[in-house]
């Protein structure tokens, strides 16, 4: 039994979003996959829900190094998410826009190339056929840049079989509806009663690939849908050459052929444009590809192998507790019903209550770095502390030592008797207070001459007091 985590979002399209997912087996093999899994308002729709049953049904069926394979679905509460082979790799819509970001072109030999891929990925799809071996008439009619992968291994790959028909679909595309990009439209798609709709609709769509790949531009475009397909069924489509330059003799034949308008115009299969393009410009070998892909979208495949690499050494969701930022998505812990009972989706386990010290020991597990960091907090903050108490005690001594000096001391009151004594000034002294014994009325007759000179105590200038408003 194997199990699914899913990680962060890699792509979103019209139905639904892929993520970054982990198998893992009971043997402990990790094995990172792509998951494509239905937007929320989408999943609870019958409609949406069979299109994308169909969807595994047909793409199951096509095998080729030149298409993504489909691994296996899995079905749980109503909820559908298809498991796909993860390739690292740039979409040709992204390498188109790179170069030209830098003001150039992708080059007419790795842009043939990648047709000629995709041509044999198509033409394995138009060939498939069911477990009893009977034609299921596979046509894709969605090729755009934007469903092929340029992996980094060179070949491209077709991918996204939302909309394909085919035989035995449960959705059947009702008349009058249109399915698949405006600006990749064949003529057949958009008029109504018009020729049926047949493997040559993704001839079209390949040779318009191949003509916004060599000229970098778009070629249908329109401020709106409608705007786009009036193009499509009027523009006169100028040859590659005579915006570009010079290309390869007989490539402007080729491109201008796959697009006419006319289906009975066109080639037959797709293998017969791909021998055509061969014939006139060679065929790069994959690794010839791969260079070109590896210089053109360098940072991006970094990000990409340093995820993945995580993905694989990570341990797994049972050893430690992972915050949810993680898990943009989670699925439920219910046993899923799938169509492969090879696979169960299940939640990461997490404890229900842990304790402080082992979120601690999770944090710092997942995050090495942060360990010398903490440290080095500490340390900064011992190193204020100590500064704080030695300044405060070096503040705190001189104060102690000058208080005796500087405080006043205050004249003692003279003591009050019943007897009528003479007032003698009290004099004062620094340290201590001096109490004189009552003389009688005798010897204070004895001793008293004359008045003394009355003695007038030092002035002493009172202290502003300080207030401490606390600002």
């Amino acid at each position: 039994m194997s199990q699914y985590e899913i990680f962060d979002a890699i792509a979103s399209g019209g139905m639904g979003t892929v993520h970054y997912g982990r198998a893992t087996n009971g043997a402990g093999l990790r094995r990172v996959v792509a998951v494509k899994r239905m937007h929320g308002d989408l999943a609870q729709s019958p409609t949406c829900l069979a299109m994308f049953r169909d969807e595994l049904r047909l793409a199951t069926r096509v095998r080729h190094p030149n298409v993504v394979a489909t691994l296996d679905m899995v079905e749980q509460d109503g909820e559908l998410l298809l498991v796909l082979d993860y390739v690292q790799g740039v979409s040709l819509q992204d390498l188109i826009a790179r170069v030209g970001i830098a003001g150039q072109r992708v080059p007419p030999s790795v842009a043939v190339a990648i047709v000629c891929g995709i041509l044999q990925g198509l033409e394995a799809a138009h060939e498939a056929t069911n477990e009893a071996g009977e034609p299921l008439g596979i046509v894709h009619r969605d090729v755009s840049p934007e469903n092929i992968l340029v992996g980094r291994d060179g070949i491209a790959r077709l991918l996204d079989f939302g909309i394909a028909s085919g035989a035995g679909r449960k959705y059947v595309t009702r008349v009058g509806e249109i399915k698949g990009k405006p600006s990749y439209l064949a003529p057949e798609q958009i008029i109504l009663g018009g020729p049926r709709v047949g493997r040559r609709v993704d001839i079209y769509g390949a040779a318009i690939v191949l003509w916004e790949a060599l000229t970098g531009r778009r070629l249908f475009d329109g401020e709106s849908a409608t705007v786009t397909l009036s193009r499509v069924l009027n523009d006169v489509v100028p040859p590659p050459s005579s915006l570009v330059g010079s290309l390869p003799p007989g490539l402007d034949e080729i491109v201008l052929r796959g697009l006419s308008r006319d289906p009975e115009q066109r080639y037959a299969t797709a293998l017969d444009m791909a021998r055509a393009l061969s014939a006139v410009c060679g065929s790069l070998l994959p690794f010839e590809v791969a260079e070109w892909v590896e210089l053109t979208a360098a940072d991006a495949l970094e990000r990409q192998a340093r995820y993945v690499t995580q993905l694989e050494c990570r341990e797994t969701a049972r050893e430690r507790a992972t915050p949810r930022a993680e898990l943009p998505l989670e699925a439920e812990q219910a046993p899923s019903e799938s169509t492969h009972t090879t696979m169960v989706l299940t939640r990461r386990s997490t404890p229900a209550h842990p304790s402080l010290a082992a979120r601690a020991a999770g944090l710092l597990q997942r995050t090495p770095r942060l360990k010398p960091a903490l440290v080095a907090v500490a340390v900064a903050s011992f190193c204020f502390l100590c500064g704080v108490v030695v300044v405060g005690a070096a503040v705190a001594r001189p104060r102690a030592a000058a208080r005796p000096a500087t405080l006043p001391v205050q004249p003692p009151k003279p003591a009050i008797s019943s007897a009528v004594v003479p007032v003698v000034p009290a004099l004062p002294t620094p340290s201590a207070t001096l109490v004189l014994p009552l003389p009688s009325a005798a010897a204070a007759r004895a001793t008293v001459t004359k008045p003394k000179k009355k003695q007038t105590l030092p002035q002493l200038t009172p202290r502003k007091p300080i207030i401490d408003d606390g600002f």
